[in-house]
């Protein structure tokens, strides 16, 4: 009961894999088809052997480039996130040192109070 149970989820699994992955098992036929040729068939060996070379080369540039294309865009994302902390790294220092950030002039000034702002703003603007 449990083998024929399994026979139809074992050929599901098997066309959702042929769904999933169509170049694989075009790359995976032809590689077959080139060794029965070369093997079985005795059909010009040489000529299908270096077939089955080439589906094997093409197989193995298909899997590096479809996983280097996840690879370089977890590169970018970490290199961007890298860009961002270190371009607000003096600002971030400044805060965190207790100062404030001047986005004018791109210095690092001392937190003052209220009036010694007002003060401040007083003789900016008698000069």
């Amino acid at each position: 009961m449990s083998d024929e149970q399994n026979k139809p989820n074992r050929l599901k699994a098997v066309l959702r894999w042929i769904l999933k992955s169509p170049v694989t098992v075009v790359l995976l036929l032809a590689f077959a088809y080139f060794g029965f040729q070369a093997y079985v068939a005795g059909n010009q060996p040489l000529l299908n052997k270096a077939g089955m070379i080439a589906v094997a080369a093409i197989w193995i540039l298909w899997f590096l480039l479809r996983h280097m294309f996840m690879l370089l865009l977890i590169l970018l994302a970490a290199g961007g996130a890298y860009y961002i902390y270190y371009t607000n790294l003096p600002q971030t220092k400044c805060e965190k040192s207790g100062g404030v950030w001047n986005e004018k002039t791109k210095i690092c000034e001392e937190k003052t109070g209220f009036w010694a702002q007002i003060q401040k703003l007083w003789n900016e603007y008698k000069k």
